[in-house]
């Protein structure tokens, strides 16, 4: 009986430690976003999305378009595809990719990860996304989007991060993962 009683004086504070081990405190609400500036005038000449893996089996993969419809797909964790492949050209993703970055909806200042400012609250074990772009002229644009980041910027990078894999999905990218044990397989 005794025993009982240590146990659950000693189980308590870790049982309360792993409940509150995968959130971290809501931060004080940020100055509204007020949309980016506009981006760069020059046109794009390729659009590139990575996502990373997580702890499950979030393909890490890195996608890039260009302005030609090439791509080209480098899969390295749980990802369909593994290695650098080209896949066959489609000039009407690319026009979808660049109708979806193009207005600068949903762009955030900066890369949103667990440490910005900018992610208010964190949900763990979530793959990052990240978007970027190359313009004619030479410059260029991104940001990094961890999933699990809330706040209302987390949020507008978050869905135009996920309407850029969507829009791959659509066009026969391979961004789903695949489990470990069918890896094995393979």
């Amino acid at each position: 009986m005794a025993h009982d009683r240590c146990m659950r004086f000693l189980m308590s504070p870790l049982l309360a430690l792993c409940v509150f081990a995968c959130a971290t405190p809501v931060q004080a609400p940020s100055a509204p976003v007020s949309p980016p500036a506009a981006p760069a005038t020059a046109a794009i000449q390729s659009i590139s999305f990575s996502g990373s893996i997580c702890y499950g089996w979030c393909p890490d993969f890195t996608a890039t378009v260009a302005s030609d419809g090439a791509i080209v797909f480098e899969g390295r964790n749980y990802a369909q595809l593994m290695g650098r492949h080209e896949l066959p050209s489609d000039p009407a993703l690319f026009a979808a990719l660049s109708e979806i970055v193009a207005n600068g909806a949903g762009w955030p200042k900066g890369d949103i990860l667990g440490n910005s400012p900018a992610c208010q609250m964190m949900i763990s074990d979530l793959p990052e996304y990240r978007v970027s772009l190359v313009r004619a002229d030479g410059t260029r644009q991104g940001f990094a989007i961890y999933l699990g980041c809330g706040g209302p910027e987390a949020r507008g990078a978050s869905a135009l991060a996920t309407r850029v894999f969507q829009a791959l999905t659509a066009h026969g990218v391979p961004t789903e993962g695949v489990p470990p044990r069918a890896m094995m397989q393979q």
